[in-house]
């Protein structure tokens, strides 16, 4: 589902936008107006790192080989051809040998392959046909393996790759769909004698090969793309300090690329600057904008978590900033605590999209120079993938030792590179380490802070519900022992189908561990926590499902009152959705009484639907635990029918609309509850009857 940018999105990345320019440190000052062969009346030295850029000739040139180097890539696809031969023919056997009459036997064979003439229909009815069988499952094999094209017309070049082997291959190696009926016709003219068994042949043939390589168009340009993308629009670095023309030399054309690609400036700053680094910031925000797009669209339009990101961009730019006026070393630049920050508060993915935004920033404020543009990438990168391994708050040493041999390994490559002295390298190997290590301790420290401004729940707060001893665990363990183990399950059916559609697991598995804290209240009315005793069945129906209703209300008051976080509190309030406890309503439906009349909404949930794929997913195992347990001793194939079954209800109940859960997501989550439920619901041996087994 499309969405579209709201306008206090637009205001607010307005603002970041001036802010950046606000922040931006001073300009670098260069003068200089020379031509070919002219005398340069002065020493120019760069001022800053800069690339020699290639003229419009050479990329062109260099683009188009590119291209040209890329083959058509087709895609194979898995197509049971001979399986499906196979089938019919043991199908045709059934028609064969039924006692039926011999019209009835032809319209059964037309039933299976509507296709088929009247002359292969009276000859497969009355003769022997195990060759046509044998041979043509065979060379349907044959031309599966080998790779039916659907149409070679449509391929200018005689080279191919098939996705996944990557092996240039002659286009002639392929079998041809367009010339198919002619290679089965080849095949039955040196086989058979007999001009119905060959007419059989081909037209079995024909109904069951279809093509299983595809000229993938998208994969082709994307490649061409990618490889359009390698080529580099440079062809040469100027290192800070380089001599790029001595005092009366002559500026050859060499010289003058060198110039022409260094950026110009005159006293002050000129619009060529402040353009030059707009633009950057524009291509920023648009990578930014784009990467959300496509890996994390909700929160294109949470104006919290956005607002969030670009605070916290705009605070290490405006570093980054103070770190290059006061002329400090490049590797203070605290990357590393954006980098853990965001991906603590906002996720790993959001992490990974704001460290490349921040480097492209970065590359405008400290003018090209790669130094602290490999510092942010390397260093930004490993404080996201190290913050993932946090697994408490007090755990924040851990990223320590990453971070040092990030900024460390970073410094040691640039000054190999800057081709400096050793004295020099360890002091920014120095810097490096201190860099490093600062910037974990500062995100660390600023971390409860943000948290408690934005109201976010990290994975450390998830973390910490998600331990059996948090007190409200250990309630549900005496007074509900029941719902406890009920909650484990569904827990462990939560998080794996979260980890298959990508979802957020660890939500998924808290939010399933207290979905159902509300039967606290009243924990003997539910049947799990009754033992041998069902004291509901002495209840009127309309009571009952008041009672069993009501503790999704009062399981989420009692998180509320508890301080539980707000994702937690929406998934106990959504997992039963608006369904109907319709066990209580078919009872109350028994026992109505001439002129009373039963409301059907006493008996259903109030809601809300759940909102989240993580919310839909607790809601899902839920069901499927509780239907499975009602079902003694049930085998795979019953607990993958009361999953499928379940599921599909609760699709058609529209209790997931709201969930943007896709019907192939839906698939992947069945898949995933089977081998857990098979898990729990796993055969036993028989013991003696003497012995206990309960």
């Amino acid at each position: 589902m499309k969405k579209k940018i709201r306008t206090n999105s637009i205001i607010l990345f307005a603002a970041f936008l001036v802010v950046l320019n606000l922040m931006y440190p001073a300009p670098i000052n260069t003068k200089f107006n020379l031509q070919i062969g002219t005398v340069a009346p002065r020493d120019i030295i760069a001022p800053c790192t800069f690339y020699i850029q290639k003229n419009k000739s050479e990329l062109q040139m260099e683009t188009e080989k590119a291209k040209q180097s890329v083959v058509p890539v087709l895609r194979k696809t898995l197509i049971p051809a001979s399986q499906q031969a196979s089938q019919f023919f043991q199908k045709l056997d059934e028609i064969k040998t039924d006692s039926v009459p011999y019209d009835k036997k032809k319209e059964n064979l037309a039933l299976i392959m509507p296709t088929i003439t009247e002359q292969s229909s009276s000859m497969l009815l009355k003769k022997p046909y195990s060759a046509i069988r044998d041979t043509l499952i065979s060379l349907i094999d044959e031309f599966m393996e080998k790779g039916v094209i659907e149409s070679t017309s449509l391929i200018i070049s005689p080279i191919v790759v098939i996705v996944g082997q990557e092996v240039p291959t002659f286009l002639e190696n392929f079998i041809d769909y367009d010339n198919i009926s002619i290679s089965l016709k080849e095949k039955a003219s040196s086989s058979f004698k007999d001009k119905a068994t060959t007419n059989a042949f081909v037209e079995i043939g024909e109904f069951f090969i279809k093509p299983n390589l595809k000229l993938d168009y998208a994969e082709t340009e994307k490649r061409k793309e990618q490889i359009i993308a390698q080529v580099k629009p440079t062809k040469g670095i100027i290192q800070k300090g380089e001599i790029i023309v001595r005092a009366h030399d002559i500026v050859t054309p060499s010289i003058l690329e060198r110039l022409s690609s260094l950026p110009q400036s005159s006293g002050e700053t000129k619009l060529s600057i402040i353009l030059g680094r707009n633009v950057i910031y524009i291509i920023a925000i648009f990578v930014l904008l784009l990467c959300i797009y496509f890996l994390h669209l909700t929160l294109l339009n949470d104006l919290k978590k956005m607002g969030l990101l670009l605070l916290l961009l705009a605070v290490t730019a405006g570093m980054t900033s103070i770190v290059l006026v006061l002329n400090l070393s490049g590797y203070l630049i605290p990357v590393a605590t954006f980098g853990i920050l965001v991906s603590l508060l906002l996720g790993t993915q959001v992490g990974i999209i704001g460290v490349i935004t921040l480097t492209i920033l970065i590359s405008a404020y400290t003018g090209g120079d790669f130094g602290p543009i490999i510092l942010s990438l390397f260093a930004g990168n490993i404080s996201v993938f190290a913050s993932s391994n946090v697994k408490r708050s007090f755990d924040f040493y851990k990223p320590l030792a990453y971070l040092a041999l990030a900024y460390g390994v970073t410094a040691v490559a640039v000054e190999l590179l800057k081709l400096s002295p050793f004295l020099p390298l360890l002091v920014s190997v120095g810097w490096a380490l201190l860099g490093g290590v600062a910037s974990a301790f500062i995100a660390f420290g600023l971390l409860p802070l943000f948290e408690n401004a934005f109201k976010i729940t990290t994975s450390i707060t998830l973390l910490e519900y998600a331990d059996f001893n948090h007190p409200m665990m250990q309630r549900l363990a005496v007074y509900a022992p029941g719902t406890y183990h009920h909650s484990i399950t569904v827990a462990n059916l939560a998080e794996a189908g979260a980890r298959a559609v990508n979802a957020y697991p660890l939500l998924a598995r808290v939010g399933a561990y207290y979905h159902d804290i509300g039967k606290l209240k009243k924990p003997n009315y539910f049947v799990e926590n009754q033992g041998e005793r069902h004291r509901n069945s002495k209840i009127k129906p309309e009571l009952n499902a008041l009672v069993v209703i009501s503790h999704v209300k009062e399981g989420v008051e009692l998180a509320q009152s508890e301080g539980f976080p707000k994702e937690i509190v929406d998934i106990i309030a959504s997992h039963h959705g608006t369904t109907m406890a319709s066990m209580f309503y078919q009872k109350a439906k028994e026992n109505e009484s001439e002129g009373s009349d039963v409301n059907e909404l006493d008996f259903r949930y109030p809601g809300p639907l759940p909102k989240t794929k993580e919310a839909a997913i607790v809601m899902l195992a839920d069901v499927v635990e509780a239907t499975a347990r009602s079902v003694d001793s049930p085998a795979p194939n019953k607990l993958k029918n009361i999953i499928e079954e379940t599921i599909k209800m609760r699709l058609e109940e529209n209790q997931l609309s709201m969930a943007n859960l896709s019907l192939e997501e839906l698939r992947k989550i069945e898949s995933s509850f089977l081998p857990i439920l098979m898990g729990v619901f796993h055969p036993r041996i028989s013991y003696e009857k003497n012995i206990s087994s309960k």
